[in-house]
């Protein structure tokens, strides 16, 4: 009895260890199940790494910087035939040589050529693609007018540089040279005042301290003045008892040699003044025609693309930069007054 009693209790006991093994080994794979989520859920960072939008917009800003390229003037030149631009002022008709000389008078050169390049650049690349009804559209905009037009726009340019050029305007020693100008001329006016001053104050006012003062307006009449008073000083004080009212060592021999070599380099600066202006063989007047030639042919051709444009919105039109808007002679477009 003992033993059976044993035995029912030990049964049981040993059937209750496989259910915990059971329990053990139905919970392992729910604590397995969370990994394979943080593996799906790593794409999702690499999701706003998108690159191609940059490439799209690079493709249209390329497109516009071929599109603004400006050519220099000999690259024009070469484009049409490198002409000379002497058939140029056949197409200015209705304005006399001296109107152009006016004309280009008011404008500098260099700003002439920078919109020059600019605009006929755009008149060729615009030209080439254009269909033949779109250039009917300009009638007066022809081949031979264009290629003459840079022709003189390269000629004016270089009638510019040769006139700089040769005046010395490039750093070639003109500037010092004008400065050794500038401080002889102050330094004879300065004598000539000092000479005028002692002589009044030791003689009185006189006419013919006047006289020999002078009107001084170029460096020949300044040295004329400086050695008239000269004369009067020697004669007047230097050699007679007011010579005793001076510092002893005014107007002595090496001072008065001085002072008429003064005057005499004083007269050599008219013969400078001279010499610069004979240095140019290009005159002011020839570089202020072309100047004014340019201009007008640049005027004409943009009224031309602008009355294009009008017709055919797809004609592109030309419009000054450097220059100023006074010297486009366009007739604006009339305003239509605005509906209330």
């Amino acid at each position: 009895m003992a033993s059976a009693r044993k035995s029912a209790k030990t049964k049981p006991a040993k059937k209750a260890a496989p259910a915990k093994k059971k329990a053990a080994v139905r919970a392992a794979p729910a604590k397995k199940k969370p990994a394979p989520a943080k593996k799906k859920a790593a794409p999702a960072k690499k999701a706003p790494a998108k690159k191609k939008p940059a490439a799209a917009t690079a493709k249209p800003a390329a497109r516009a910087a071929r599109k603004e390229r400006v050519y220099t003037v000999d690259e024009l030149a070469q484009r049409v035939g490198n002409l000379d631009g002497a058939g140029a002022r056949s197409f200015i008709r209705g304005l006399t040589e001296d109107e152009l000389i006016e004309l280009g008078r008011r404008v500098a050169t260099p700003r002439i050529t920078t919109d020059g390049r600019r605009m006929y650049g755009t008149v060729l690349d615009a030209l080439a693609r254009l269909t033949p009804a779109q250039r009917a559209l300009l009638p007066t905009v022809t081949d031979a007018r264009v290629a003459s037009s840079i022709g003189a726009l390269a000629y004016g340019r270089d009638l510019h540089q040769r006139r700089e050029a040769e005046l010395g305007l490039r750093k070639t020693g003109k500037e010092s040279t004008e400065v050794d100008a500038t401080a002889l001329r102050e330094r004879a006016r300065a004598l000539r005042a000092q000479l005028r001053d002692v002589l009044v104050d030791l003689l009185g006012e006189r006419p013919e301290i006047d006289a020999a003062a002078g009107n001084v307006t170029t460096g020949a009449a300044l040295s004329t003045a400086i050695e008239n008073l000269l004369d009067l000083l020697e004669s007047k004080v230097l050699g007679t008892e007011l010579r005793a009212e001076l510092q002893p060592g005014s107007y002595g021999k090496g001072e008065l040699a001085a002072i008429r070599k003064t005057a005499a380099d004083a007269r050599r600066l008219d013969d400078r003044a001279a010499a610069v202006q004979g240095i140019a063989e290009v005159p002011q007047s020839e570089v202020d025609l072309w100047d004014g030639i340019n201009l007008t042919l640049l005027d004409r051709i943009v009224a031309a693309f602008e009355r294009g444009h009008d017709r055919d919105p797809t004609i592109p039109r030309l419009g000054y930069m450097s220059l100023r808007p006074g010297t486009r002679r366009v007739d604006p477009a009339p305003v239509t007054p605005p509906t209330t």
